[in-house]
Formats: C-alpha cells, sequence, structure tokens
C-alpha cells in the first residue's frame, strides 16, 4: 500500500527495483489483494485485517504494528490526546474502502460529520490552509512534521495500532522479502 511503501519501504523498493518482476503500489488494500487472489501477485504487503478476504492457503509474516496521530496546522497541539477530544466536523478522512476511515465511521457515528478526500496531496493541503485535521499512520504523521513546519502532530493514545503484514505462497518469496523488509 502507499503510506507503506513510501514511509516504511522506499529504500527496499529503490534497492531492488530492477529486481521486481512487477511491483503494485495501491492506496486501497482490498485491490492488491484481489489480485493476489487472481494469482498476479506473489506477495502483498497490507493491513492484517484484510487477511479474511484472502483465499486459499497463503503465508503470514506480520512486519510491524503502528499507531496512528492527529495532524493539523495548528501550532500548540499536546503531544498526545484521546478521540474524545476530537471534533468531527473538523475531521478530514480517506474515502470509506480505507479501513482506518472505517474505524472513525464507526468510532464518532456520524458520518454526515466526517468530510473525505480520496487524495493525500490535497488532504493536506486543506488541513495546511484551515482549522481541519486528519488521522495519519504514526510514521507518516513524524514525516510530515518534521519535513513540513505546517504541520503539527499529537499521538492518539485510544486508537488501536495498525499491524502490517507479509502475505505470500510460497515460503522463498516469504522468506526473501521477510529477509530485507525487518
Amino acid at each position: 500500500m502507499d503510506n507503506n511503501a513510501a514511509y516504511h519501504y522506499s529504500n527496499f523498493i529503490a534497492q531492488h527495483l530492477n529486481d521486481i518482476k512487477h511491483l503494485q503500489i495501491s492506496v486501497k488494500g482490498i485491490d492488491l489483494v484481489k489480485h493476489f487472489n487472481d494469482g498476479q501477485l506473489d506477495a502483498i504487503i497490507i493491513n492484517e485485517e484484510n487477511q479474511s478476504d484472502i483465499e486459499g492457503e497463503f503465508l503470514e509474516n506480520k512486519l510491524f504494528q503502528e499507531g496512528f496521530a492527529l495532524v493539523s496546522s495548528q501550532s500548540a497541539l499536546p503531544s498526545a490526546l484521546s478521540l474524545k477530544q476530537i471534533t468531527s466536523s473538523k475531521l478530514l478522512i480517506a474515502p470509506r474502502y480505507c479501513p482506518v476511515s472505517q474505524q472513525l465511521l464507526n468510532i464518532f457515528n456520524s458520518s454526515d460529520d466526517l468530510k473525505q478526500i480520496g487524495h493525500t496531496n490535497t488532504l493536506l493541503e486543506v488541513i495546511a490552509n484551515s482549522d481541519y485535521q486528519t488521522i495519519l499512520p504514526m510514521q507518516m504523521a513524524k514525516t510530515l512534521t518534521t519535513n513540513d513546519h505546517r504541520f503539527q502532530a499529537s499521538g492518539l493514545t485510544d486508537f488501536p495500532p495498525r499491524t502490517i503484514s507479509l502475505f505470500s505462497r510460497t515460503e522463498d518469496v516469504q522468506n526473501f522479502l521477510v529477509s530485507y523488509l525487518r
């Protein structure tokens, strides 16, 4: 998935791009699962919760677990906060296909309040120029706040972390990728 590739595996991709027959990066984990199920991909790296959509036998290796942060252009955010401290009418999220967005829609129980923007660059520019906020994976939030001083981030204390796993059909593919990805 895009945010895993960009913020966790860009060095691996850069070093091995010539060795990989086909690399597909998507913002939709379910699209990767579909191509994996169809035999078009030998391995996928996705949120573990998408495992239930994988058909047939497969191998899984949990690669890492990652929390989330609230990202805003407001200054003086606390280092950590609770979801109860977030105003849903000021929250921008990814579209409904995103597992995190699905969780937020359930938590806030008010999909009318939550605005959805499906393009990360647009979402971030709207946040930079307004009082809207978003929730991003922790590594993405750290990189963003380090590289762009328009943004601040607060770790979320009560939002469940995501587990990112590698799924493959064969042990040789699994072992090769795990040896480089950990």
